[in-house]
């Protein structure tokens, strides 16, 4: 594969002042031992100095191509543009903040070969030190399992962009929803079930930073796009996929709980209608979630608190 003309993996970074950590992302991606890729690096109108970062790391690497919007579009905007661009049979992507592990596409190239998936899936970490390669042999799930495991929330099958590596063909006619968030998980169910298979690594091979300052630690009105693309969610996929009815209903209960606990303990503001709304959903869903074997403790134990009495939960949710 190193011997091909074009890059056989196309890294998509989108950036938006970026300028405290993209350097070490963009060193990560260099660092990487499989080295015949294309780093598209698009740049969501930045107004701090990350275009001046990027622009020095471009001129002494031509495997780097920098892309400047005029305007902040959002990440959907930039991802899109990046797939526009790219060359690559195989797609990863990296938010502007993290650091891949240098075996990182390496690894996942040499699980894509032996498996034939479309699609491979890596560990992420929260420390740096819990970077690791991994050693057990890939698991390869179906689709549907794949989709239902993400669905459920289980350990390693998590909604988000990075770790992962797709078939540039999977991603034909598909693109990210602009102007909402959680649009990871919007996106991925859909180029999943157009696989054939897919693969799971051990490894922890990525290194996500938790940004305490950014999204999903603040309490912006933003978070209740979750309630919308968990419901598109079911409309979209249960009437092809009924199999996957429990699941869609648990990452839904999963996400009015998240909803309710933002605004309970975060202060996350909602009208009087939108947080009755909630509750009520919450509570019809109650007797699904105690039921269902395959939720995770967290919701079953939401579920108990609800049945209680919601002053009870919203006591629950304040004090963890």
């Amino acid at each position: 594969m190193a011997d091909e003309p074009n890059p056989v993996v196309s890294i998509i970074m989108p950036v938006k002042d970026g300028q405290r950590f993209v350097a070490q992302a963009i060193e990560s991606v260099l660092a990487q031992t499989y080295t015949n890729f294309e780093l598209i690096i698009v740049n969501d109108g930045s107004t701090d100095i990350s275009a001046k970062i990027i622009e020095q790391y471009a001129s002494i690497d031509n495997r780097i191509k920098f892309i400047s919007l005029e305007n902040n579009y959002g990440v959907s905007v930039a991802r899109n543009k990046g797939i526009e661009l790219a060359i690559g049979r195989h797609i990863s992507f990296i938010d502007s903040d993290d650091i891949m592990a240098p075996e990182l596409i390496e690894r996942m190239l040499k699980i894509n070969e032996i498996t034939g998936a479309e699609i491979v899936l890596a560990n992420y970490t929260l420390s740096l030190k819990e970077l690791s390669k991994g050693d057990n042999l890939p698991k390869v799930l179906s689709p549907i399992n794949a989709v239902s495991n993400m669905l459920y929330q289980k350990k390693g099958f998590d909604s988000a962009l990075f770790a992962k590596l797709i078939d540039c063909n999977l991603l034909k006619d598909s693109q990210f929803a602009p102007g909402i968030r959680y649009e990871d998980l919007l996106f991925l169910p859909e180029i999943y079930l157009k696989a054939n298979k897919i693969a799971k690594i051990d490894g922890r091979l990525y290194y996500y930073r938790r940004n305490h300052d950014g999204f999903m630690c603040d309490n912006s009105r933003k978070h209740l796009d979750l309630l919308y693309v968990t419901e598109k969610l079911r409309q979209d996929l249960f009437p092809k996929y009924p199999i996957l009815e429990k699941a869609l209903i648990h990452r839904r209960f999963s996400a009015l709980m998240n909803i309710l606990k933002r605004c309970y303990k975060n202060g996350l503001k909602l009208d009087i209608n939108n947080k009755s709304l909630i509750i009520n959903e919450i509570k019809q869903l109650v007797p699904m979630a105690l039921k269902d074997s395959n939720a995770r403790m967290k919701n079953r134990l939401g579920a108990v608190l609800a049945l209680s009495g919601i002053p009870i939960l919203k006591f629950a949710m304040k004090c963890s």
